[in-house]
């Protein structure tokens, strides 16, 4: 986006004033919510009961009261926050968030030899796993930074270390399995081992601390998720509850499972870099529950561009309009209700996990336009990504 003419300036200038007005929106509702998904983290963690609805966390539309998914061990990372009066844990907890946030994506940039720009800084900030990370106060950045660890390490060849920071990820979000399938088809033995020592000490802990009745409220409380229908719900599943035909729940979990194999075994050859993001993509797509705050784990072996152009931007479509639009009718709830999931299975799409030699009109119109094709080459080994 170039800032050389009026019409550019004009357009940066709205981008921005609506990036201000969700994140003002976020500062009045989030405290309403009593600190949202972290105020569930934060009265499950100081409970003896954690795996219960407590009152004053937020509800369904059906009036039924959510309760904290994480596992018991994760609850150890929650319990210092609990010191703290609910208002001063969740100034700290987003403070840290933020923090997290803009070095994650400070050091995605420089890995392209890139740097901060006024564009680039409004696209982070209408971004919606950002924004839905700042509207729910969720665990992405600070799992984030094991997330990244893995993904350094695994990328130097520390096998082994990589192995473990991916196994405390996997120990805590499960919906990541296929990362861990792929390993094991490679038959990189260091980095499975690695996820499974680094799992099952995980678990070890929390079973040592909380007691096995404690995991198994946690399982209990899984079952009884069906809130799935929410439009900050990317995934396939998400998609399905979402149209205006009845589709089983256990189709659409079929078919989120077809695709998160099919990815493992189709980028099975392909180097981390390349293989990363349709990865990440595919568990998102196939978990019941693929919420938009993890797509910043998609971004390594990704470039800015990637996410700047083509169908990638309906990831800036604002939170606000999506849910109040959708809410219109049936067909619209399908459609731009839909509109995180869509182009999350059309970023899945785009990465060429889908058998791409002969392009067709499906496969052009995902692109940004002829011109400006994305473009994956191995190169000595090596993924190289660029905008022809």
């Amino acid at each position: 986006m170039s800032l050389s003419t009026s019409a550019s300036r004009l357009r940066l200038t709205l981008y921005a004033l609506l990036a201000l007005a969700q994140w003002a929106w976020l500062f009045r509702v989030v405290p309403a919510l009593h600190g949202n998904d972290f105020g569930i983290f934060y009265r499950s963690a100081a409970s003896t009961q954690p795996y219960v609805g407590h009152p004053g966390n937020p509800t369904t539309g059906d009036g039924q009261l959510l309760t904290n998914l994480n596992p018991p061990h994760f609850l150890l990372v929650l319990k210092p926050f609990t010191l703290l009066p609910l208002v001063a844990a969740c100034v700290v907890w987003w403070l840290l968030s933020l923090g997290l946030i803009v070095a994650g994506l400070t050091w995605w940039l420089r890995t392209q030899g890139e740097r901060w720009t006024i564009e680039r800084a409004i696209w982070a900030a209408l971004w919606a796993p950002v924004l839905t990370m700042g509207f729910t106060g969720q665990v992405t950045a600070v799992l984030g930074v094991a997330v990244w660890l893995a993904y350094r390490n695994l990328r130097r060849g520390h096998d082994w270390r990589g192995g473990a920071w991916l196994g405390l990820v996997l120990s805590v979000k499960p919906i990541l399995w296929p990362l861990a399938i792929w390993f094991v088809v490679r038959r990189e033995w260091k980095a499975v081992f690695g996820m499974a020592a680094a799992g099952a000490a995980s678990v070890a802990i929390g079973l040592a601390v909380f007691g096995l009745r404690t995991y198994w409220m946690w399982i209990g409380a899984l079952r009884g998720i069906d809130w799935g229908q929410e439009a900050m719900n990317a995934s396939i599943s998400g998609i399905a509850s979402r149209l205006p035909i009845h589709v089983p729940h256990a189709a659409s979990l079929l078919v989120g499972f077809a695709v998160a194999c099919t990815t493992v075994w189709r980028s099975r050859g392909w180097t981390l870099d390349r293989a990363w993001m349709p990865l990440v993509a595919a568990s998102l797509l196939a978990s019941p529950l693929g919420w938009v705050y993890y797509g910043v784990w998609l971004l390594p072996g990704t470039s800015i561009a990637q996410w700047t152009k083509g169908v990638a931007r309906f990831w800036c479509a604002p939170l606000i309009v999506v849910i109040g639009i959708g809410n219109l009718s049936a067909g619209l709830w399908a459609s731009v209700g839909c509109c995180y999931g869509w182009t999350l299975l059309a970023m899945w799409y785009r990465s060429g996990v889908v058998r791409t030699a002969q392009v067709g009109p499906l496969y052009r119109a995902l692109h940004p336009s002829a011109s400006s094709r994305w473009e994956t080459r191995e190169v000595a080994g090596t993924n190289a990504h660029r905008i022809a």
